[in-house]
Order: C-alpha cells, then structure tokens, then sequence
C-alpha cells in the first residue's frame, strides 16, 4: 500500500508544480529539459542496481524491435508533458487531470481490436460515459459556452494524445518485452524525451543565456517527482498488493478525484455544477473501463 500512496502523491505533485510554473514564471522548456534528465539519470541508477543485463541492452539497443517505438513514446511523453502543463495553468488542474486519465478509452478499444479482447457492456457504458463527462467538463453553464477557446484544444490533444501514448506503451509491454522489465524501456523512453526536449529548446527558443535559476530549481523538481511516480508506479504493480483489474481504476480515478480536491480547495479554482457533475461522471467512467 505503501508503494501505491507514493505514486499517487508523486503524480498529485507534479500536477501542482505544473500548476506553479506561471505563477514563478518558468520556463516550461527549460524545465522538461532538466526533467527529463533528471528522470533518465534516476532510472538509469535504478537499472544499474536491479538488472544485470542492463549494460548488454544499451550496448544493443538499435537491435532491439522495440527501438524505434521507445523514440516514438519518448516524442509523445515529451509533447503530452508539454500540453499537460500548459493545461494545467490554463483549465485547471482538475479537468486536465480527467482529460488524461480518461485517455484510457482509446488502448481499450485498441486492445479490442488488435488483441480480440472481450468488450463487455460495462466497458460501452464506460466509454460512452467518458464521451459525455467529457463534454460536460469543457462546458460552461452561463450562455452553454465553453471554456477558452484559445485553450480548448489542450485538453483535448491531451486526450487523443495519452491515449495513442498509453497504446504503444501497451503494445510494447503485451508483445515484445516478453521477460524484460518495463524499467529498461522507460530508460530509453525518458531518454529519448530529453533528447527531442533538448533539440526542441534550440530550434525553437535559441537562446543563448545560462538557464535561469527558477527554471533549474523547478526542473529539477519536476524530474525528481516524475521519477518516483514512474518508480512507484511500477513498484505497485510488481508488489502484487492489488489485482491489475483492481490498481489500474483506483489510481486513475484517485487521480482525477483528488486532482479535483486540490484544484477547490488549493488553487481555488471555480467549476460549475456542470463540470463537476462531469468529473464525478469521468470517475464512473473510468471505473467501468477499466474494471
């Protein structure tokens, strides 16, 4: 149980430094340069430790057959992160959060079309469900207006954008890492992020200034957070304290659930009734899907 708190904290806290970055105007870039670093540095320290084939990976990691999707989940972590925190500092924390966590939708239906899963009713109401939550949580209730447009397009970027990357992650965990741990992808995953983050800044900022302090203290926190969420995370998983059937709804929906807590009570962020009852439907929605 212990393992599972952490990974719910750790991903809590990272939601809230994001929330933070315009508030001591970070540098969004600069901080997932130093993030990503950081969380590649702490898994490789981890790997170095636990997997004794680890080093015999690396030295052939161009053969492996999961190359290339490692880079292609490293493009989209790093871009997902990106819209996640501009997100979160524009809609808030708690529709931010259910837009990701209900990207769950799109590895299921994957899962059922590639992998001829059983689809059960409760899984259509669930997907049906986070459909409608969907639509409730970007709507205003005065004049059925949304919310910013200039920012309606994060959340859902966020949406399609985590459910393609939880898919690849999905198809490269199911079929092609057979007895390698998931720890050893993540490596190269993080790796990649900081690489395409990295390229990112100079292409598009080239600037020529030392990074900021601000920008290296809350990168740097960042990339602590995103490590150990990562970490336990996994560490839930492989403890076994919970069935995967069980685990997989209980984090998603304490995310969303309690994302929406600290965005009221914290951040004092003002929903309508609309959108709470929204929430509340992701929640069901996610639980259905998932269960």
């Amino acid at each position: 149980m212990t393992y599972f708190f952490i990974a719910v904290i750790t991903s809590l806290l990272i939601i809230a430094t994001f929330k933070l970055f315009d508030k001591y105007n970070v540098d969004r870039l600069e901080a997932l340069i130093l993030n990503y670093l950081i969380a590649s540095i702490g898994t490789f320290l981890y790997l170095k430790s636990s997997d004794d084939n680890f080093y015999l990976v690396i030295q052939t990691y161009f053969q492996q057959k999961w190359c290339l999707l490692s880079i292609i989940n490293g493009f989209l972590f790093f871009v997902m992160f990106y819209i996640f925190s501009l997100s979160a500092t524009k809609n808030g924390v708690s529709i931010t959060a259910a837009s990701s966590k209900m990207s769950v939708i799109i590895p299921v239906i994957i899962a059922f079309l590639i992998y001829d899963e059983h689809i059960t009713p409760f899984k259509v109401i669930g997907i049906l469900l986070a459909l409608a939550s969907f639509y409730l949580m970007l709507k205003k209730e005065s004049n059925l207006n949304f919310i910013d447009k200039r920012y309606l397009l994060l959340p859902i970027l966020l949406f399609f954008g985590g459910g393609t990357n939880d898919s690849i992650m999905n198809y490269v965990t199911v079929m092609q890492l057979n007895t390698q741990p998931v720890g050893l992808y993540l490596f190269f995953v993080f790796t990649s992020s900081f690489i395409f983050s990295f390229i990112s800044y100079f292409i598009f900022i080239r600037k020529k200034t030392i990074l900021k302090k601000d920008n290296i203290i809350w990168g740097t926190i960042l990339g602590i957070l995103n490590f150990l969420a990562t970490y336990y995370f996994l560490k839930t998983i492989e403890s076994k304290v919970f069935d995967n059937t069980v685990f997989f709804p209980l984090f998603n929906m304490s995310i969303v659930g309690f994302s929406a807590l600290m965005g009221f009570t914290i951040f004092k962020e003002k929903l309508s009734k609309i959108n709470w009852v929204g929430i509340a439907i992701a929640i069901i929605a996610i639980f259905l899907i998932t269960y």
